[in-house]
């Protein structure tokens, strides 16, 4: 388990790691989940994007299918404030899937983070060609007396978990 701390060492090391699993398993759009709706999901991949770009110049976008974050990052979208992916206000699959494509030629990592609901089990994981998913943690999480539903919802998609990340929450 990788963890995200605030501490400067440990920080450089998760990324570190994290860019060697990037690139060990050949890894372009990774879904990053959290099993908590309150968790720091979304804020914690723009900081490892943002972390990936500034150390090892790689080209990262974060793709957001919350519906309440706006984030001002150059290297952040949310996908339901982007006209191009949407049908009547949702989410097309169709349109999805080829602005990640196109998405795919212009940088090295894509990492999408699902909208965690309230009611976990209403979550609906995006419908992509995911090459692996990372798992953010928390103590909350770890508790083994919690349900890890958003857990099991990535392992019934058969989506390889790739790795788990300590957020220290």
């Amino acid at each position: 388990m990788i963890s995200v701390t605030s501490n400067e060492f440990e920080t450089q090391t998760v990324v570190r790691n994290l860019d060697f699993l990037l690139r060990k398993d050949n890894l372009q759009l990774i879904l990053f989940a959290c099993d908590f709706p309150k968790e720091p999901l979304v804020n914690s991949v723009v900081y490892l994007a943002n972390s990936l770009q500034e150390i090892y110049q790689r080209k990262v976008l974060v793709l957001d299918f919350g519906e309440d974050h706006s984030i001002s990052s150059n290297n952040y979208q949310n996908l339901n404030e982007l006209d191009v992916v949407l049908n009547n206000g949702i989410i097309d699959e169709a349109k999805l899937k080829i602005y990640i494509d196109e998405c795919k030629k212009h940088y090295d990592q894509i990492l999408v983070t699902p909208h965690i609901k309230l009611n976990r089990e209403e979550t609906i994981l995006p419908n992509c060609n995911f090459d692996g998913a990372i798992v953010l943690r928390s103590k909350r999480s770890t508790n083994p007396a919690n349900k890890n539903v958003i857990t099991n919802k990535i392992i019934d998609a058969q989506i390889k978990i790739n790795a788990l990340l300590d957020v220290g929450v």
